[in-house]
């Protein structure tokens, strides 16, 4: 295609056959590449698996509860039968979990969700706080699923909780408020030796630190400063959806990390993190210039002239000086100059 622009010829290269060659050799290599994150599922046919649910919200479970029976698999596309009303969809197998169906006449111990371990990354302003609603909002789907009392599975999350090790003090919770360990039915070590408050501060803060070592390697300083006009990301999911508002908000108050925007349409004030923005470039308002005429040049009669002809003229193309020679199995063949 032919524009303004100066581009190199490719035409020479764009031959049918290559380009095809070309094009599965890269389709292969991507395959291998993608071959080796894939893992292999392990769901056949005849079993009994959950689909994924669409339905977006913190109290969503990540998968619907109806199941669903596989009757027909062929790679990654699978055809899977309701267990209620007998309807059959056609899904991938990756939106798909597989269900542990007990045997018949066997007892199953459900064992409560182990509590992940306290991390306070100092990536957000607020890190704590967050980490900790995430915890909760797992446990509150789980019982959502299950039908089960909110109350008394949240406190049953706070007697695990509180009587698992963290990996910042080394301690348990309960040992470090009542000085000595949780008491229950099952055989545990004894830590309260070791959760002794000066001790477990101490051990806390080197934690941190790691930690805010760790976050800063990767960290970059934000170009985002008070009077700057940003957006929003965009907290809604799909395909089609932008991934920042195109609501304009104003900066009023920046500290660290933390800052409070007001809108440019309802003037009102939201506190978010500064990593959740992107700053728009507004355009500076157009200033006339100053266009000045051409000073005419003299005309000069004598060698200045022909030595200014020389100097605009287009530059010398620089050729290649290596000494060319022909390969060596042509060493017998008479070659035509």
């Amino acid at each position: 295609m032919r524009n303004k622009l100066p581009q190199l010829d490719y035409s020479a290269a764009a031959i049918p056959e290559v380009a095809r060659e070309r094009d599965m050799e890269y389709k292969l290599k991507m395959k291998d590449y993608a071959d080796k994150k894939a893992a292999d599922s392990n769901i056949q046919e005849g079993d009994i698996v959950l689909m994924r649910n669409e339905t977006k919200g913190k109290l969503q479970p990540n998968f619907r509860p109806e199941k669903y029976k596989v009757i027909n698999l062929n790679g990654l596309d699978m055809i899977v039968q309701s267990k209620e009303n007998g309807s059959t969809v056609r899904r991938n197998v990756q939106f798909a979990k597989k269900v542990q169906v007990a045997e018949p006449d066997t007892e199953v111990e459900v064992s409560e969700p182990e509590p992940e371990t306290e991390h306070t990354g100092p990536d957000k302003a607020n890190g704590l706080i967050e980490r900790t609603n995430r915890i909760i909002e797992k446990i509150l789907k789980i019982a959502t699923v299950e039908k089960k009392d909110l109350q008394k599975e949240f406190r049953k999350f706070l007697v695990a909780y509180r009587s698992t090790l963290h990996t910042s003090t080394r301690c348990t919770p309960f040992s470090l408020m009542f000085g000595r360990e949780m008491r229950n039915k099952l055989p545990q070590l004894d830590y309260s030796a070791a959760a002794i408050p000066e001790v477990a501060r101490e051990r806390d803060m080197e934690y941190k630190l790691k930690m805010k070592d760790y976050a800063d390697k990767k960290a970059a300083d934000s170009n985002i400063q008070e009077g700057d006009i940003v957006v929003m990301r965009n907290k809604t999911k799909g395909k089609l959806q932008p991934n920042f508002r195109p609501e304009k908000y104003k900066v009023i108050n920046l500290n660290g990390p933390d800052m409070i925007v007001q809108s440019k349409q309802n003037g009102s004030t939201v506190r978010r993190n500064i990593q959740f923005a992107k700053k728009v470039q507004v355009a500076e308002p157009d200033t006339e210039v100053e266009v000045s005429e051409p000073e005419p040049e003299t005309e000069h009669t004598g060698p200045d002239k022909v030595t200014m002809a020389t100097e605009t003229s287009a530059p010398e193309v620089r050729r290649s000086v290596r000494v060319r020679k022909p390969p060596v199995k042509f060493a017998d063949y008479l070659v035509n100059h």
